[in-house]
């Protein structure tokens, strides 16, 4: 039986080794959350194709993000978000090694190592005046060549080092309105001419020095009718403008000093032009495009200055700039659509006949136009000129094209989203065949090998990617099916280019995409833009024919005035199914919580004239929306004016055609805030959808608050003006910022709180009752956060716990904006870290999970903080019962912990939103954060309580219970061959004893004196002799003890009529039916060494190691020779064939309880008198005689024991005995006075009626010296079971009646002081260290045994009782000379007792106080006479004066007070210690 539970535990322990081959750590990534990287819309690329490196491209854009992006994949190298506010103007490559961006106007120069991304140095560029900026790099072949970076910004022109980043020259220009247009080099590169306009009618010219920046010449002219700004420089000399009226070219020649205008008008070059024309940006020689209302048309200038069209390209087209291909040679590329398809062709500036490639790419039509391309040529392998072309679609995509393919697209538009929604997927159907799910048998075949190598950790760095590639495919979260915890559903998001996106929240992946039709550019909206998207329609998962639809609202331009645009989609297939443009402009839109028999949800549309619009346009909706026409209010937040107001719903609009779904508004209430006081900063408001679990709140007194619930509820901040600007902007006197909670229906003000030297930015969430808001206090130079919980105070007296239960609370009173109610507010405000992006809270589906809030740090990543940090109820020091609630104790600042970082390590560049999403499953909530990057995670704020991990083993459990159930089997079948074989063996063993064991009884002659006493006047109890012979075995930690010899011997009066064999029956009965069994196997080791060396005559050293089976042979044996009663036997055998007692080594000499006679032992010189009974007096001892010396040696003299002869016994028999002497060894113990077995005696019938059991008769000395001797044995050589054994039965002997002076030996006590540093053995051991302390001799031997060291090394790990008794004999060994020196001596003696008396109450509190006196009573001299203090006096009397405040005995008061004297004698303590003396 144990062999098979071993070999089920070693089979279960090598299952859990291989749970990791299960689940590697590869294959977690990405299993509840994705991250994906964006860069924005491409404004500026550059490609760095050197034969050495990785071939790249440095892209900006417009989400101000500088990255490098590899040619072959389109992966990120690296990147950079340089801010909102720090946009890019320009970017370009210096010395072959560095990226060079220019941004924030010009005024932030940077240098970017090309290959790693890290920036190798910044300049800050200053100028007297704003104005356009401007980049030029001199281009040079040398990489350790130090290229000037000429930067135009403010009105100056900048030469800046482009390795150190120094400004080399400066340069400002006289006019304060030039601005740059174009910078050339002449071919020298010692010249350079700057080129730009004075205001709209003036040229300029400046010719420098490039090297020192010194201006050479100046040269300007006046342009009739002036310019409009759009430049296209042809030559080195040339450039083309347009004028003012957009109708007229202009070509400026600027060479040797004189400036030249020619005028050519575009309708003599392109027919049918009317309108006006626009040049498109490129930099071309001899050779510009212009774009009209119906045609691009390219046109050549000669040397003369004459242009002439070379070619008309009706549809749209994208020219890219010029690209030098060899020294003569430029090329560029153009891109022009045709249905479907784009045409890519490659040309030659000076000959447009001839094309270097000309290429059809087949795109889709949700990409769009594309919008800019930049080239980059190759060389072949037949020394021909390959070209890649980087295209930036009307979406934002960015593709590459090389060899008429797209290489690789990135959906960059998904780094501008504006607004998010979800959609449900569509619910499982029935009948689908497993076929059209499920990969074909091989594949599925595959995976499953794969599995199986991975399992068994087979598996290559290739098989471990399958796998993890396999899962991710075929991973439940990526089904595109409806998931019963909610946790799959689909991200409807909306992008700044007008194009709609749905990902899945499974992976992240793209599920379709839809450029909206409606939202593109058109003659009637020339510049669409999206406002949001909403939920339009969402079915019951019942209706199967019908799918979730959104709508999406946009305006033909920006502002609020411009025309609306309406279109929906279809969720499940990205179909657009309608869409139109409104005749009224959209300035607000409201869904309201109404929908119709379609599911489709109402939305009230506000226009600039304050008219709101019923969609959809229905009969059936304007019927429900006229049942809450009362009901239905909003408010509209003006900023700029500081104008709040309220609105609500009058009659049908007044106009000239009726209109049904058009409805008048009132103005119901208006709040205007001092414009020299206060200004608008920040509006929150509750989520229109939140759920809230209970509005009741149980605080920690048991009673009852009630939240403030109203979805009308608005919370405003404003700010000083002059605080309004960025940090710091204002002084703390002059900033302070003001809070307003609303109520949105009545206008009325509930709370207002200022905070004066306090600015924004402020972010705010609003959820259930309470407000937590971000701001920064100028005066703290810090951020901080506030709470506000706003409850109902009109409802604390009405608190039937019935009525809420039952859901009749308080009905009887109607609830009413207009109802003026009684809130009263609570507030806390807290440190915080970090300056904050945004703020939200976790939403579950019931409201019933903990909340969580979700903060975006500057460090673009999210912080989720449990709402019990920002409890405004926190106290420093909370009650038992506030801790019992949750309440956390208060501190000034909220705590960072890493490990709530919800993004982890990951990064959301330019994080702008947080969206939460509740899951079916409560415990969950799907957050998704957006930025430049996309983050999405599932969280679990109260951790999974309703549910198992998603990491669960199902595997694992259902292999482990099927080994248990095997093991079940196994174990019981092997059990019932054990317990056959077992009997097997018992019959065997049973015959072997009968032949065997050999029992001899026989008659032991008395002396005189004894025989005196078992006269016939003693009572029928007689004498019996037992001689236990030891058989010892030792297997493995198993002691086998026997009895294999008995010997009894009764004498009896005549006139009792029994046998002396019968009456040696009856005793012998009793002494085998009370027998004790106890764990003293080595104390029989180290006494039997004699027995172990001698020969084994006896077949019984051959029986099992079953001790009581053993027992129970013997037994039977015994009643089978009628030596015992058949009670007894019957027992035995009940117990015998199942033995589930707990195994314990038997004792070697006998253990009874009841049986009134006592064994001899050879070594005991002096026998004590064998009671006849418990009412009979103890005959004396029988004198003693000369004897021979016993084979066993005598127990070994203790300290302060009177020398006593030893003596042998007599023996009946001389064979046996001396064989039996020289075998075993014999002990003699006083059974009636055992210390675990004290008879109560019956009470006298004279006593008092009040019974009081009397206490145990004192042991005898020689008794109570043999259990000393045993227990000395047991501590010095025993396992830790039978030290613990011995310290039990020292206590059960000394503690209840302590001897007035029992003898210890120092090995007994060195045991005992030694169980102090045992856990399990220290409580007896304390007790019975402070029984042997109390006589004085054991003092000196618990000081050599290092006693006092011990309790003062153990003290601080000890509590209650067995601290006070270690501090008690700590104090017992501190009255003898040797005691008080060590502990003065001791180095931890003083801090030990200090914190002890501080621990301690009571008598604990009184010895530790005694110790100290101990210590300072010698003036702290010890026993060398040397100072041995290692606390001031000072610090101990105050520890000791706060000590005697609390709970002391009269005894240690008495005592603190004259420690106290005594350190006031020695001189360093102060004399007034009030209230601590006490008589």
């Amino acid at each position: 039986m144990a062999m098979a539970i071993r070999s089920l535990f070693i089979f279960l322990f090598i299952l859990s080794l291989t749970v990791p081959s299960f689940s590697l750590h590869e294959d977690q990534v990405g299993l509840m959350d994705w991250h994906q990287k964006y860069i924005g819309k491409v404004k500026h690329a550059v490609f760095q194709t050197q034969k050495t490196g990785r071939k790249r491209v440095l892209v900006s854009t417009e989400e101000n993000v500088i990255a490098s992006l590899d040619l072959r994949h389109g992966e990120i190298f690296w990147r950079h978000f340089l801010g909102a506010n720090d946009a890019i103007d320009g970017i370009d490559i210096a010395m072959t090694k560095y990226a060079i961006t220019l941004s924030s106007g010009g005024s932030i120069l940077r240098a970017w190592n090309l290959p790693d991304g890290q920036m190798v140095w910044e300049s800050f560029l200053q100028g007297p005046i704003d104005s356009k900026s401007f980049l030029f790099v001199s281009t040079s072949s040398k990489v350790d060549k130090d290229n000037t970076i000429l930067v135009f910004v403010k009105g100056s022109l900048h030469a800046v080092s482009s390795i150190h980043g120094e400004i080399v020259w400066k340069i400002d220009f006289p006019s304060e309105s030039f601005e740059v247009q174009e910078v050339i080099q002449h071919h020298d590169g010692n010249t350079i001419y700057v080129v730009g306009f004075v205001g709209s009618s003036q040229f300029d010219v400046y010719q420098i020095n490039a090297k020192n920046g010194e201006l050479l010449k100046h040269d300007s002219a006046a342009i009739d009718g002036g310019f409009s700004g759009e430049v296209s420089l042809v030559s080195r000399a040339k450039l083309v403008v347009l004028d003012a009226a957009r109708s007229t070219l202009l070509t400026i020649s600027f060479q040797s000093g004189e400036i030249s205008f020619q005028k050519t008008y575009i309708s003599d070059l392109v027919e049918d032009f009317s309108g006006i024309a626009v040049i498109l940006p490129s930099k071309l020689t001899g050779l510009f495009a212009v774009k009209t209302n119906t045609a691009t048309a390219f046109i050549s200038v000669s040397s003369e200055g004459r242009l002439e069209v070379v070619d008309k390209i009706k549809h749209a087209t994208v020219i890219s700039n010029a690209l030098s291909i060899s020294e003569d040679q430029q090329a560029f590329a153009l891109v022009r659509h045709g249905n479907n398809d784009i045409h890519l062709n490659v040309k030659q500036v000076h000959e447009w006949n001839s094309d270097l490639l000309k290429e059809r790419i087949k795109l889709g039509q949700q990409r769009g136009l594309v919008q800019k391309v930049f080239i980059n040529n190759y060389v072949r392998t037949d020394k021909s000129h390959g070209f890649r072309a980087l295209i930036v679609m009307e979406d934002h995509s960015l593709l590459l094209l090389q060899q008429g393919e797209v290489v690789w697209s990135r959906e960059d538009g998904l780094a501008s989203i504006i607004g998010v929604t979800t959609s449900e997927l569509p619910v499982e159907k029935e009948g689908v065949s497993v076929a059209k799910v499920e990969q074909n048998l091989f594949e599925w075949l595959k995976g499953h090998m794969l599995k199986v190598k991975g399992t068994l950790m087979l598996a290559s760095a290739e098989d471990v990617a399958a796998i993890q590639g396999m899962r991710l495919k075929n991973s439940e979260k990526s089904k595109m099916i409806r998931d019963h915890n909610g946790f799959r559903k689909l991200l409807i998001v909306l992008t700044k280019s007008r194009k709609l996106f749905a990902l899945h929240t499974g992976d992240g992946r793209i599920v379709w995409s839809l450029l909206l039709n409606s939202l593109r550019q058109t003659e009637a909206c020339e510049n669409p833009t999206g406002i949001n998207v909403y939920q339009w329609q969402v079915p019951h998962h019942h209706a199967m024919d019908e799918n979730p639809s959104v709508l999406v609202v946009g305006r033909c331009r920006t502002g609020t005035d411009a025309p609306g645009i309406f279109s929906y989609v279809d969720t499940y297939t990205g179909k657009e199914l309608k869409s139109f443009g409104l005749n009224h402009s959209v300035a607000q839109v409201i869904p309201l919580p109404l929908t119709d028999s379609t599911e489709q949800q109402l939305h009230l549309l506000i226009d600039a004239n304050g008219q709101a619009h019923l969609y959809p346009r229905a009969p059936e909706a304007v019927a429900i929306f006229q049942n809450e026409f009362s009901n239905i209010y909003w408010y509209s937040v003006e900023a700029d004016k500081g104008v709040i107001k309220g609105h609500g719903l009058k009659s049908n609009c007044d106009g000239e055609v009726a209109d049904n779904y058009c409805f008048g508004t009132r103005e119901t209430w208006s709040i205007v805030f001092p414009s020299e006081s206060e200004k608008i900063i920040s509006t929150v408001t509750r989520k229109s959808n939140e759920v809230v679990h209970t509005q009741a709140k149980v605080i920690a007194d048991q009673d009852v608050m009630y939240k403030y619930i109203s979805k009308n509820l608005l919370f405003v901040a404003t700010v000083s003006p002059k605080a309004s600007g960025d940090i710091g902007s204002a002084t703390p006197g002059e900033s302070q910022l003001v809070v307003y909670v609303v109520d949105t229906v009545t206008g009325r003000i509930l709370h207002r709180m200022t905070h004066h030297g306090s600015q924004g930015p402020v972010h705010a969430v609003f959820s259930e009752n309470w407000i937590v808001y971000h701001y920064f206090n100028l005066r703290a130079h810090r951020y901080e956060m506030t709470v506000i919980e706003i409850y109902d105070q009109s409802r604390a007296d009405n608190k039937d716990v019935l009525k809420l239960v039952l859901g009749k609370h308080n009905l009887t009173s109607p609830i009413s904006s207009y109802s003026r109610p009684e809130v009263t507010t609570k507030s806390q405000s807290y440190y915080f870290t970090h300056s904050v992006k945004a703020i939200t809270v976790t939403s579950t589906a019931k409201g019933i999970t903990s909340k969580h809030l979700l903060i975006g740090t500057i460090g673009d990543q999210v912080l989720a903080m449990d709402k019990r940090f920002f409890d405004p109820r926190r106290s420093v020091n909370p009650t038992q019962s506030e801790k019992e609630e949750g309440i956390l104790p208060l501190t000034d600042s909220l705590p960072i912990i890493p490990q709530s970082y919800v993004t982890h390590s990951h990064k959301v560049e330019g994080l702008r939103g947080i969206v939460t999403v509740p899951a079916k499953l409560e415990s969950n909530t799907l957050v998704f954060t957006y930025g430049v990057d996309l983050f999405f995670t599932r969280l679990a704020p109260s951790r999974t309580y309703d549910s198992l991990t998603e990491d669960f083993s199902y595997a694992l459990l259902l292999i482990t219970i099927v080994a248990l159930v095997v093991a079940i089997f196994v174990t019981w079948v092997l059990s019932e061959k054990k317990d056959l074989k077992e009997e097997e063996e018992e019959e065997e063993e049973e015959a072997s004893v009968n032949s065997k064991y050999s029992f001899w009884v026989g008659h032991t002659r008395l002396t005189e004196v004894e025989s005196e006493h078992l006269s016939n006047e003693t009572s029928p109890p007689e004498v019996c002799k037992i001689y236990l012979l030891l058989g010892m075995k030792m297997t493995g930690t198993v002691t086998v003890i026997c009895l294999i010899f008995l010997e009894s011997l009764s004498h009896s009066s005549p006139s009792q009529g029994h046998s002396r064999e019968h009456l040696c029956t009856v005793s012998l009965s009793k002494v085998i039916s009370s027998i004790t069994l106890f764990p003293l196997s080595s104390i029989i080791e180290n006494s039997l060494t004699a027995t172990k060396k001698a020969p084994k005559k006896l077949d019984i050293a051959q029986l099992s190691s079953r001790r009581e089976h053993r027992l129970s042979i013997s037994l039977r044996f015994l009643h089978r020779n009628r030596l015992l009663p058949r009670p007894y036997t019957s027992t035995m055998k009940t117990h015998h064939p199942k033995l589930k007692t707990q195994p314990r080594p038997l004792f070697f000499c006998g253990f009874f309880r009841q049986c009134t006679e006592t064994t001899l032992s050879p070594t005991t010189p002096n026998p004590p008198a064998l009671p006849i009974s418990s009412t009979t007096p103890t005959p004396a001892p029988p004198p003693q005689t000369a004897a021979a010396p016993t084979p066993a040696p005598p127990p070994q003299q203790l300290p302060n024991q009177p020398h006593q002869k030893s003596t042998q016994a007599e023996s009946s028999s001389s064979s046996s005995s001396t064989t039996t002497s020289q075998s075993f060894t014999q002990w003699r113990f006083p059974l009636s006075n055992s210390p675990l077995h004290q008879p109560r005696p019956e009470p006298e019938p004279n006593q008092d009626s009040a019974f009081r059991p009397p206490l145990a008769p004192p042991m005898h000395p020689n008794d109570l010296q043999e259990l000393l001797r045993l227990a000395e044995l047991q501590l010095t050589n025993g396992s830790e079971t039978e030290q613990l054994s011995a310290l039990y039965l020292l206590e059960r002997s000394l503690v209840p009646d302590p001897p007035s002076d029992p003898v210890c030996s120092p090995e007994l006590m060195r045991g005992v002081v030694a169980n102090l540093k045992n856990k399990a053995g220290v409580k007896p051991a304390t007790k019975v260290l402070l029984a042997l302390c109390l006589a004085e001799a054991n003092r000196h031997v618990a000081v050599e045994a290092g006693a006092v060291g011990t309790v003062v090394e153990v003290a601080m790990e000890l509590d209650g009782a067995p601290a006070e008794r270690a501090l008690a004999a700590l104090e017992l060994t501190c009255t003898v000379a040797e005691g008080a020196a060590e502990l003065r001596n001791h180095a931890l003696a003083v801090p030990v007792m200090v914190t002890m008396m501080g621990k301690m109450a009571g008598r604990g509190k009184e010895y530790a106080i005694s110790a100290l006196a101990v210590i300072y009573g010698s003036g702290g001299v010890g026993s060398d006479g040397e100072q041995t203090l290692h606390a001031p006096p000072e610090e101990v009397a105050r520890a000791v004066a706060l000590a005697l405040q609390g709970d002391c005995t009269a005894r240690g008061r008495r005592k603190g007070a004259q420690l106290l004297k005594a350190l006031q004698e020695y001189g360093r303590v102060d004399s007034t210690q009030e209230g601590n003396e006490q008589p």
